[in-house]
Formats: C-alpha cells, structure tokens, sequence
C-alpha cells in the first residue's frame, strides 16, 4: 500500500470510483513485481523470514516497520542480528543501516508512507463523562506513559502542551526500547534518523480513509483483493495490468455488496 501511494496510486477516487487499475497503480504493481522477482532473496517473504535474510546479511536492504530498530540493535535475545559481523559486535547493523521513512515513485506527486494514526471516539451509547475523562488523561498525563509501551512504534503525533509545545516529543526521545535490553534509540541511532522517525507522522497516508471509504476498506480487509491480486502476480500467474484489474473487480464487488 505505502509503496502504491508513494507513486500517486490511489484505491479509490473521491468519487468513490474504484482506480487501483490507474497508470500510477499499474507502475506500482510492476515495480513490486521486480522487486520481488529480480532482486529479492529466494523463498516466501514475511515478517520473520524478511527480519531473517537482513539481519544475517543475506539482504541489502528490508521493508519493515520501525519496531525492527531495536531488535537491529540487539535489544531482543530471540531476535538478534546473526550477520558475520554481528558476532562481535550485536548492534552493528543499528550502526550501518540507513533509515528512508517515506517514499516517492516516479508518478507521485508528494512523499508517502504507511502508518497508522491511533485515535479515540466515544460511542453513543457510551458512559460519556467518565469516558472523556480517560481520554483526556491518556492524551495528557498518561500520554508518555502509553507511547513507552513501545517507542520504537509509536511515536507522539501530539507534540507537546499549550505551556510545552514539545514536551512530549522530547519525553519520547529519552524513552528505552527493547526487550531483554532497554537502551533509548539515541544511543544507537544518529539524530538524523531520530529527526526522521518524529517527523514520519507527517506523511502517514491510507486507501481511502481521506476519500470517505472507510467502509471499503474495512471490508476489504476480510477478503484481502489486493493481497490476493499481488499473490497471482509475484507468481507468474498475471502481468502488472491484469493484477491490478483482478483487484480492481474484486473491490467493485465488495463496494456494490456494501450498498
């Protein structure tokens, strides 16, 4: 999806007219494809197996969330780095791996990356007074306290107070990662990619959710059309052109099912 939109490739317009089958998404798709066929290592490509091949140093480069940075500074003992020069020295990848946040293909018209801003609503139904209160608290005195669970995840897409404009920012700077290890990000990582990490927010972007299709995409989740059409086309089974129209048909059929 982030590298889609990184090329200006969109699911739906703001119409609501499916376009996953546009140029831009086309481009998208054949450039995963080579990817995947011409400079990726052999075998299935998952979370685990990409972690794997990287941190053996049987790859030059992976896609993955930031919650790899502290298990790429040796900070998880199930996890370590095995590359040869790992050996010596766990956290030799943290020290030799560049950190690119968001991505822009030759068709995009703004840097794009994937992420995933948390949010808190209050039903109707709801118990309002009391759940406002715990909003507030967790937005506020409890904030830090919730993005430590896993700073090298989450990150504070509010910056700080009224009186503090970076409070939170800054406490999130000096917060310990790991899990057999705690350590702050700084300690392995220059400030370049601690600045890029904090501004990442910035270029979050999702299908759908600015165009008002969040009922799409939330039931295209269970059926997994782009997923699928990507699986055809890494396998040999459809060109870039008919994976992207293989999706596009599959998202018309769930749209019209939502009517």
């Amino acid at each position: 999806e982030h590298l889609a939109l990184a090329n200006g490739c969109e699911l739906v317009d703001e119409s609501g007219e499916i376009v996953i089958a546009s140029d831009q998404c086309v481009e998208a798709f054949e450039f995963y494809q080579e990817l995947i066929g011409n400079f990726s290592v052999a075998g299935t490509q998952d979370v685990d197996t990409v972690r794997a091949g990287y941190f053996a140093g049987q790859a030059a480069m992976a896609i993955w969330s930031t919650f790899l940075l502290d298990e790429l500074a040796g900070l998880r003992n199930d996890a370590l780095p095995s590359c040869p020069e790992c050996v010596d020295d766990p956290a030799f990848l943290a020290a030799n791996t560049g950190v690119v946040a968001a991505l822009q293909g030759p068709s995009g018209d703004e840097p794009a990356q994937f992420g995933e801003v948390s949010s808190w609503a209050i039903t109707a139904t709801a118990a309002t007074e009391p759940s406002q209160q715990f909003i507030e608290y967790m937005l506020s005195d409890g904030y830090v306290d919730w993005i430590a669970i896993a700073p090298e995840g989450k990150f504070p897409v509010r910056a700080g107070t009224a009186e503090n404009p970076t409070e939170y920012l800054e406490a999130w700077q000096g917060l310990d990662v790991g899990v057999d290890t705690s350590a702050p990000l700084s300690d392995f990582y220059p400030q370049e990619v601690i600045d890029i990490l904090q501004s990442g927010a910035d270029t979050f972007s999702r299908w759908g959710i600015t165009q008002g299709q969040g009922d799409l995409i939330g039931a295209s989740l269970g059926e997994l059309p782009v997923p699928q059409a990507i699986g055809v086309l890494t396998s040999g089974g459809a060109d870039a052109q008919g994976a992207a129209d293989q999706a596009a048909e599959a998202l018309r059929v769930i749209q019209d099912s939502l009517q």
